[in-house]
């Protein structure tokens, strides 16, 4: 587990899929990073960063390949929004893929969740998303290996 306080650490084992700006339903832009989890990944999820659980919301009905792009918002996920300490709101995105069935997750809204801290998992091929404000800084690119609860994906702003 990395010692810095500002560190976002991967949510799962896997391949970054995506790093980019997105904008969400509410007009909102935010960093993306996506990690595929192949049949072969650890399907543990952890948490990226210490919060607060404000919401927990499930929706979604395919199951599309989940390096597929429409997967993003068409697959059967569950998503968990935190407040950190510092006051930045983030996400974490579980989405089920082609073979995946299952998404469980664990923390209800109220409860602390540390970072690297286990919350869910999700049975076989999959997709984790970590969702941060926009001004953060991605520390991994678009091919990078991962292990969830180590490495460290982004850092909150005004990091190094």
């Amino acid at each position: 587990m990395p010692e810095a306080d500002d560190a976002v650490c991967a949510p799962a084992d896997g391949r970054v899929l995506e790093v980019g700006e997105v904008e969400t339903a509410n007009g909102e832009k935010m960093l993306r990073i996506g990690i595929f989890l192949s049949i072969f990944n650890v399907h543990v999820n952890r948490c990226p960063a210490s919060g607060r659980v404000v919401a927990v919301e499930r929706s979604g009905s395919k199951y599309l390949a989940a390096y597929n792009r429409d997967a993003e918002d068409l697959n059967v996920r569950c998503s968990l929004t935190l407040e950190a300490g510092n006051g930045e709101r983030f996400r974490v995105v579980q989405i089920t893929g082609l073979i995946a069935r299952r998404i469980l997750c664990f923390p209800e809204v109220g409860e602390f969740v540390r970072r690297g801290d286990r919350y869910g998992y999700i049975r076989f091929g999959s997709r984790t998303d970590v969702l941060l404000p926009a001004s953060a800084v991605a520390k991994v690119r678009r091919g990078d290996r991962v292990k969830g609860g180590e490495t460290v994906v982004a850092c909150w702003e005004g990091a190094t």
